[in-house]
């Protein structure tokens, strides 16, 4: 009797083709690739169109159907942390990540100084923004006079002020009188969805068994979208979604295909936990949920192929939708729904930062989605306490507010390095 192979066996390792031009004929080469850390076992099955000739027969007998247009729909469910998923997002946005640290000194803005009863820092010259920083992104103090504002990660939430220096942040500085001798650096990479020159990137991912010496290789991917989903007492799910053009099977000597890939990364998850949602700069309330979904639906024209090959993988426009969850306590999240004075929805922006941990200059991530629009809220009681459930729409941002990207969602991870 054979053993049936187990799931706690299993790697998944994914490439980039070198050319993201469609070819069957191209192999991604066995050499590289990536361990990828995933939960649950991946959605890889190729599926066939089948056809069948609709003629009338004197043996009443339907005939054999034909193998058509095959394709292979993909999801990759995970969990949060740092590194891990970064090349995933850059595939799905169709952006670059930009790593290289901004960092000020008093060179450029002659001091800094803090305030903690606005969580404040402000410049006495110069503009941050022209100098390169942005909101979510996050930075850390090294020389200042405070010793408590060094070595702590701060997430940028806003600027104002003459010439954008005035900048709001998360947490709240200790207070602190101008300081002439200080460095600040941004820590890690960012990365968003263009307005143009967006990148194609084209992958193969290898889901392999070795008790059972067997892999499945999806040849010619492309991501499409992933899903954020942050609850109470959970550890942050992220589930990609994409769709390949076929599917080659390896056994034996053959597995698996790809041979020594760099192992998956080691960063701790990211847990709900520790996680803090904000609405237009204010923390949401008590929070209880929030989850969103950003996709790109793929779509794979039949030809006329004998081997059944789509002509390519296509991605759609962008369409971004979430919920989150909060305990009623005020108005606020009615007149985002129903504003009393234009009788029209308000729109907001939301910002989720991620630390791995409570420590001060912990390994992080944030999600900033600079435009967004509740369609419904619905009152609802969660254990006995009185809640709303409010759905949301997200996309580009179009206005002029400093240090905001044009685009409908960033990404910032402190261990994307240059």
């Amino acid at each position: 009797m054979t053993d049936l192979f187990e799931v706690t066996a299993q790697r998944l390792a994914y490439k980039f083709y070198t050319d993201a031009g469609i070819d069957p004929e191209v192999d991604p080469g066995s050499t590289g690739g990536q361990v990828l850390r995933h939960r649950d076992s991946p959605t890889l099955s190729m599926t066939k169109e089948g056809y069948t000739a609709d003629e009338i027969r004197t043996d009443k007998q339907q005939p054999m159907s034909r193998d058509g247009t095959r394709r292979v729909p993909i999801t990759i469910p995970g969990l949060l942390s740092c590194l891990t998923q970064a090349d995933l997002f850059e595939a799905v946005l169709g952006g670059t990540w930009s790593a290289t640290p901004i960092e000020i000194t008093e060179t450029e803005v002659t001091s800094i100084a803090a305030a903690k009863s606005t969580s404040k820092f402000i410049f006495a010259s110069g503009d941050p923004v022209a100098s390169g920083l942005r909101v979510g992104h996050m930075f850390r103090l090294t020389d200042a006079s405070e010793a408590a504002n060094n070595a702590m990660n701060f997430v940028v939430l806003g600027f104002g002020g003459t010439g954008n220096r005035d900048i709001t942040v998360f947490p709240e500085p200790a207070d602190m009188s101008a300081d002439t001798g200080f460095t600040l650096t941004t820590v890690g990479g960012r990365v968003f969805i263009p307005s143009t020159g967006h990148v194609k990137r084209k992958m193969a991912l290898e889901l392999n068994n070795a008790d059972a010496d067997l892999s499945r290789l999806i040849t010619e991917a492309r991501l499409s979208g992933f899903t954020f989903t942050a609850a109470p007492d959970a550890n942050v799910q992220i589930d990609f979604t994409g769709l390949g053009r076929n599917r080659k099977i390896f056994d034996g000597a053959d597995a698996p295909f790809f041979t020594a890939p760099t192992a998956e990364t080691t960063t701790d998850v990211i847990s709900s936990m520790d996680g803090l949602l904000r609405l237009n700069g204010e923390t949401i309330g008590i929070t209880t949920g929030l989850n969103f979904t950003f996709n790109r639906a793929p779509t794979a024209p039949a030809q006329m192929n004998r081997k059944g090959l789509t002509a390519g993988i296509l991605l759609a426009n962008a369409v971004g939708s979430g919920s989150f969850t909060v305990f009623l306590k005020d108005r606020t999240f009615y007149d985002l729904f129903d504003d009393p004075e234009t009788m029209k929805a308000t729109e907001f922006e939301l910002l989720a930062y991620m630390p791995a941990s409570d420590i001060a200059a912990s390994p992080a991530m944030t999600f900033y989605l600079p435009r967004c629009k509740i369609g419904s809220n619905n009152e609802t009681t969660i254990e006995g306490a009185k809640a709303l459930e409010c759905s949301f729409a997200f996309a580009r941002y179009i206005g002029n507010a400093p240090g905001v990207e044009s685009t409908s969602i960033q990404i910032c991870d402190t261990e994307v390095l240059s």
